[in-house]
């Protein structure tokens, strides 16, 4: 469980050497030594009474304190790269473009990028239209490999989020095809689309290929169709996989066990405020973040959010994924909502990162109602977005 032993390296300084198998850690680092994340067989006490002695004693005067683990990192979870993920969504280009936004992104420290290819469902038939001439260029084959190449020499790494639209403008987690004959044409149609940008991501090496976004519908009806989608990427490619649930439906998805991540899209209802403050903001997290915990523990698995983002308006964290709610500008509120969720969940074990959204490419694509839009280009968000990506 717990031993140590003092090495003399020299007459001094000693040698601390510490194995630790503990639960959980959000200690601050002591004389520039961070203590280390916990597994789960040694009582909390003794680790903050040890680290209390460090501190109150001013040992590490005379010490090197060496700290070595064993097994799993944390509660269960598989010891990974600690750098957390940084994301943004970046919004497909309409035309042909050097993504010259994603060297604004590096700069604000951003380390991953999203990149979304799009495909249009029609419901009279179950087919899904992709990847032809008269979609934005960005959602196409073509962009989305550039795209792929352009991060890549960044050093950005990527997730590969292939979205669907309905035609009529429904939304795709309440798709219903009235008929078992269309769901056969669907799951058909789902496969060509899913794995050709799955081949497109595993042939650039791409690090995350998300399997498909808010279809709750399609996964309810047809659970056993994504099992055997995964277990055919996982055959086929190199890819880590997730699946992007929508905020009050990730506790429904029957496959997490299959993935490598569990993908939400946190647009979690907090406040009605019209004006916020970051610990009220954070204090309403409280719930959600515990809930996520658990959730994260009992399957074993990494929180990844595989969306989340607020308008720059009144009420933004009151429905985020409302952006038509209200359209009184409010830069500050969107600062403070990005910061209160960053710092409520970055610092977690079992919280991989995310993928703010998002983010558009050039002037030229960006829109209209930008003043209230999700993005943070050109607002206040943008700087604290820059120091908060710098501090994890």
């Amino acid at each position: 469980m717990f031993t140590a032993a003092v090495i003399p390296a020299t007459p001094l300084p000693m040698i601390i050497v510490l194995d630790m198998r503990v639960q959980s850690s959000d200690y601050k680092s002591c004389n520039g030594v961070k203590p280390p994340t916990f597994n789960s067989q040694i009582n909390i006490k003794i680790i903050k009474a040890i680290i209390l002695f460090i501190c109150q004693m001013n040992i590490l005067k005379n010490t090197a304190l060496v700290l070595s683990f064993i097994g799993l990192s944390f509660s269960g979870f598989p010891q990974t790269d600690s750098t957390k993920i940084k994301g943004i969504s970046l919004v497909a280009p309409s035309h042909e473009s050097a993504y010259q936004e994603m060297d604004t992104l590096v700069n604000i420290g951003t380390n991953w990028v999203c990149l979304m290819p799009y495909g249009f469902i029609n419901e009279t038939d179950a087919t899904i239209t992709f990847d032809i001439d008269n979609m934005w260029w960005g959602e196409q084959s073509d962009g989305l490999i550039k795209g792929i190449v352009k991060a890549k020499a960044l050093g950005l790494k990527v997730m590969v989020k292939p979205m669907l639209w309905m035609r009529n403008g429904s939304y795709t987690g309440e798709l219903q095809l009235l008929t078992f004959a269309k769901w056969t044409v669907f799951e058909e149609e789902y496969n060509n689309f899913a794995t050709h940008f799955a081949e497109i991501a595993d042939s650039l090496n791409v690090e995350i290929f998300c399997i498909g976004t808010e279809l709750k519908s399609f996964c309810q009806f047809k659970p056993n169709y994504f099992n055997g989608l995964v277990d055919t990427l996982n055959k086929n490619t190199a890819l880590k996989l997730t699946y992007a649930a929508n905020w009050d439906n990730y506790q429904n998805i029957p496959f997490w066990n299959k993935l490598d991540f569990i993908g939400v899209d946190a647009y979690f209802p907090l406040l009605p405020n019209a004006i916020l403050e970051k610990e009220a903001v954070k204090r309403s997290w409280v719930k959600t973040k515990f809930e996520l915990k658990d959730f994260a523990e009992k399957n074993k698995k990494q929180i990844l959010f595989t969306e989340y983002g607020y308008t720059s308006t009144m009420q933004c964290v009151k429905q985020p994924w409302n952006d038509k709610l209200s359209k009184t500008v409010n830069d500050s509120n969107q600062e403070i909502a990005i910061g209160a969720l960053i710092e409520t969940f970055y610092p977690q074990p079992w919280f991989v990162g995310g993928f703010l959204w998002k983010w558009y490419d050039g002037k030229t694509n960006l829109p209209k109602g930008i003043a209230t839009d999700y993005t943070p280009q050109g607002k206040s968000a943008k700087k604290a977005i820059k120091n908060y990506f710098y501090s994890y």
